[in-house]
């Protein structure tokens, strides 16, 4: 029986979305920004770390988005986000995985 939970488990998980970074440029500087969408099974990176032409990125943002077309809902620093999400109570990280990885997002164990 657990085992079939388990392996039901890990299979969401191998099918989620796998949230990258994309780059953009704010106030001169390189921006990495992650979306987080309502309803979807994310994996996000724990510690994502970026270089760019040689420069560090210094600033990640994770966004939250709706499927309804509106604006993101807000953005918020990257590392804070994924401290609080972290903290919260694991049942109710159920569309949610943090997880230890490459600077592309891949999450080679989860929290």
């Amino acid at each position: 029986m657990l085992s079939k939970i388990f392996s039901k488990t890990a299979k969401i998980w191998e099918e989620a979305y796998k949230s990258e970074a994309k780059f953009y440029i704010k106030d001169g500087e390189i921006l990495g920004v992650f979306a987080l969408t309502e309803d979807t099974d994310t994996v996000l990176p724990c510690s994502p770390n970026f270089q760019i032409d040689g420069k560090h990125v210094k600033m990640l943002e994770l966004c939250l988005i709706t499927f309804d077309g509106e604006p993101p809902i807000g953005c918020v620093d990257y590392h804070t986000a994924i401290k609080v999400l972290k903290q919260s109570n694991p049942l109710e990280k159920k569309r949610i995985h943090i997880g230890e990885g490459d600077d592309k997002g891949a999450a080679d164990s989860f929290i």
